[in-house]
This record gives C-alpha cells, sequence and structure tokens, in this order.
C-alpha cells in the first residue's frame, strides 16, 4: 500500500479488505446514498426553518413600525392635551391676577 503523510490514498483504499467484495462495496455504497438522502432532508428542514424565521422577523418588524407609528400618534395627541391644559393654566392664572388686581384696588379705595 502506497501512504502519503501518513493517509491512504484511494486506491490502497479501493483495495482493503474493507472493499474486497462486490456486496460489501455495494452495502456502502447504500449507506452512502442514504447519508446523501438523510443530509438532503436536513438541509431542506434547515431551509423551511430559515424561511420560517424570516417569516417571523418580517412579521415583527411589520408590528414594530406598526407599534411605532400608534406611539407617535399617541405622543403627538398627548402633546396637543398639554399644550390645551397650559393654555387653560395660562387663562386661570391671567384671571387669578386680574382678580387679584382688582382686590387691591378695592383694597386701596376703603
Amino acid at each position: 500500500m502506497k501512504k502519503e503523510k501518513g493517509k491512504e490514498t484511494v486506491g490502497s483504499t479501493l483495495a482493503s479488505s474493507q472493499f474486497v467484495s462486490p456486496s460489501n462495496a455495494a452495502s456502502y455504497f447504500r449507506l452512502f446514498i442514504e447519508h446523501i438522502e438523510w443530509l438532503d432532508e436536513n438541509k431542506k428542514s434547515l431551509e423551511e426553518a430559515l424561511q420560517s424565521m424570516r417569516d417571523c422577523q418580517k412579521v415583527v418588524k411589520e408590528k414594530a413600525a406598526k407599534e411605532k407609528k400608534l406611539a407617535t400618534g399617541l405622543k403627538k395627541q398627548l402633546q396637543e392635551k398639554l399644550n390645551e391644559i397650559m393654555e387653560k393654566n395660562k387663562a386661570l392664572l391671567d384671571l387669578q391676577r386680574k382678580a387679584n388686581e382688582e382686590e387691591e384696588k378695592l383694597l386701596e379705595l376703603r
């Protein structure tokens, strides 16, 4: 048998006792085919899982975009309400200031 860097060559492997009989070679070939089929099924399964993950990621991104839009709308509504309250508060403070001024004038007249 020929050796290259501590490894058997393809020719020496084929000539080894493992492949002496055609039935052994056929058995190994069947095992090889079964392994290839299993790898193909596994690949398909992994591709399906990857596609499923991509679909989920897309749904999550769409949902996040909708939630962001909703949050922006709510923030805008909240700001509008806050501005309205600030205007009412300012008007009340102006009325209070005028009432205080009128009260001071009345006290001065007495």
